[in-house]
């Protein structure tokens, strides 16, 4: 499996408009996940190992900020298509907030069924502000930190207001606040069936027990992270600071070691694939610039 900027590009959904991916995730069968920050309406794609690509049109003119699709950690390789969400943001003054349910922020999930209608909002939010991490008022607001718990409930900081941490049980609908964290959410991961962890900006990474809500603190990063991937052979984490150069750093499973593992050729977004590479999408600071935005991909280690 390779994956390149250019594989997002031609959806006939989208046309010219098919750059400005913001986020990228893959699932276990190996199909890749982006949404787009773009002007406009923004889409919702997923590209199949086939070069077979599917849009899915967004509500009014929100932005997309984040996917995150569902992978059972341990379980890897599994040739059914991952349970796909993404959020919607937007900041207070941007413009892109109408009034209603389709113009509200939030998280939607993925229904392969429609290519028309919006996709059902299952957690709406209100627009909050940020500073990190990428340092744009544009970008850092509304819910972050989205991401699958190993109970297939949906997770998300800064819902409300920022610092909090929801799940959404799509089953049922409940939504429940889980905890309070001491700043704004920047990015979350699943660590195992029922822990997750959460990124705050100033840096702070804290584990967190997804039924209890306790967290406590794991690691401390240099800057605030874009995102967060974790190696579930190795069981080392990931991160990708928002920082100048961008960097993307290694951190060892008890949280206690960071080491520099590449340097990310402009800010972005990582994820891992099954093919066992390490995905970076530059995202900032050219995120409506549709020449030169690039997908590049390193190996993770071999002995792990």
């Amino acid at each position: 499996m390779e994956l390149n900027r250019a594989d997002f590009a031609g959806s006939p959904v989208n046309g010219s408009d098919s750059e400005g991916a913001f986020d990228l995730e893959f699932d276990d069968a190996c199909n890749a996940y982006s949404v787009t920050m773009i002007s406009g309406p923004d889409y919702f794609r997923q590209l199949t190992p086939r070069n077979e690509l599917t849009t899915w049109t967004s509500t009014t003119n929100l932005n997309m900020g984040e996917v995150a699709v569902f992978r059972v950690p341990g379980v890897e390789y599994s040739m059914d298509l991952g349970d796909a969400a993404a959020t919607y943001i937007c900041c207070a003054t941007c413009g892109c907030i109408t009034t209603g349910m389709d113009g509200r922020l939030g998280v939607i999930r993925l229904d392969r069924t429609s290519t028309t209608r919006p996709l059902p909002n299952v957690l709406p939010a209100m627009p909050t502000t940020g500073t990190a991490p990428f340092g744009s008022p544009t970008l850092d607001t509304g819910p972050y930190g989205l991401t699958w718990g190993g109970d297939h409930a949906l997770y998300v900081g800064n819902v409300m207001t920022n610092g909090d941490f929801m799940r959404v049980d799509l089953a049922t609908a409940r939504q429940t606040m889980v905890a309070t964290f001491p700043r704004r959410v920047v990015a979350s991961a699943p660590f195992d069936l029922r822990r997750l962890l959460v990124a705050t900006e100033g840096g702070s990474v804290y584990l967190l027990e997804t039924a209890t809500g306790m967290f406590t603190p794991w690691a401390m990063l240099a800057a605030a992270p874009t995102s967060l991937a974790r190696d579930v052979f190795s069981g080392a984490v990931y991160a990708e600071l928002g920082a100048t150069p961008p960097r993307i750093v290694a951190i060892s499973r008890d949280g206690r070691t960071v080491t520099d593992f590449q340097t990310a050729p402009a800010r972005g977004r990582i994820a891992i694939a099954p093919d066992n590479q390490l995905y970076h999408l530059n995202v900032y600071p050219n995120v409506h610039w549709r020449a030169g935005m690039t997908i590049v991909r390193w190996p993770l280690p071999a002995t792990r």
